[in-house]
């Protein structure tokens, strides 16, 4: 479950337009008048964060173009943009007043999809595209809270319109390892190679289980786990309020799972999650 999942008082400004997405549904933004509020909460006032998104840049701009952002334009807390042409390069801010940047090493290419992220846990600052680790820097960067909304497609003193299409946006409060931003490009690109608008996933993915949400009476049943190669099977687990009941190993060969919330411990008042084989 990410942040932007569990936060109401999400408004939509000038209709940006609702097209496909790399699965059901994703925003268009015009790059002029069009973007996204989502009303402010502790929730999103972490020390540490995890900003990911899908885009899909339709043209690019003498302008910075915000993909997320939070803060109050100059003194922006954090922040995921497009940097001007000719660089054209994905950018991350994160400051507490006074801003820390760090860009990627190759520019995001027009009408194209692109996973592109970053963390930030106040010591070190990291750029992902497509999954993989573009640059990184050791950067005291505390990110202090703000009572400003959060912007999707623009900066909250309305500028830096982006251009393009937005989906799959993903708010974390905390950083995410390599693995885990690998795990979740890998699981969303799924998504995108079986709507037929890219090409195919690695012959030879890692190994991953996302479970998205902790706390719902949710049951996963009948997941199908290729083992052949005896690779670990991991959880992406974003929050602290969670613990597996049980450990499983699952030796090479084929086998359904299933994975059921079996409520909460009374020692530790962690959400409980039993692993078992079907």
């Amino acid at each position: 479950m990410t942040i932007l999942e569990i936060i109401l008082g999400i408004i939509v400004y000038n209709c940006p337009k609702r097209v496909n997405g790399i699965s059901g549904k994703a925003i268009k933004f015009d790059g002029i008048d069009d973007y996204i509020e989502v009303e402010n909460s502790t929730s999103l006032n972490p020390s540490k964060i995890t900003m990911i998104a899908w885009i899909r840049l339709n043209g690019y701009s003498s302008a910075y173009q915000s993909i997320i952002e939070h803060g109050n334009g100059g003194g922006t807390r954090y922040q995921l943009r497009i940097i001007p042409t000719p660089s054209n390069r994905l950018e991350v801010s994160v400051g507490n007043g006074s801003v820390y940047t760090m860009v990627s090493g190759s520019q995001i290419n027009l009408h194209k999809w692109y996973f592109v992220g970053a963390t930030a846990d106040g010591d070190i600052v990291k750029v992902f595209i497509n999954g993989e680790l573009v640059n990184q820097k050791v950067q005291q960067a505390p990110i202090t809270s703000t009572t400003t909304p959060i912007r999707i497609g623009n900066r909250n003193d309305n500028k830096q319109y982006f251009n393009g299409t937005i989906d799959e946006v993903m708010i974390f409060n905390t950083s995410l390892t390599q693995d885990q931003i690998k795990a979740l490009y890998e699981f969303t690109r799924k998504k995108l190679i079986s709507s037929g608008k890219t090409d195919t996933i690695s012959s030879s993915p890692s190994t991953y289980l996302i479970l998205a949400s902790p706390k719902s009476k949710t049951v996963f049943e009948e997941v199908k786990i290729n083992s052949k190669q005896g690779r670990k099977i991991r959880g992406i687990i974003p929050f602290n309020f969670i613990q597996f009941k049980n450990s499983l190993r699952i030796p090479p060969g084929n086998f359904q799972i299933k994975i059921e919330n079996k409520g909460i411990d009374s020692l530790t008042g962690k959400t409980l999650i039993e692993i078992s084989i079907l």
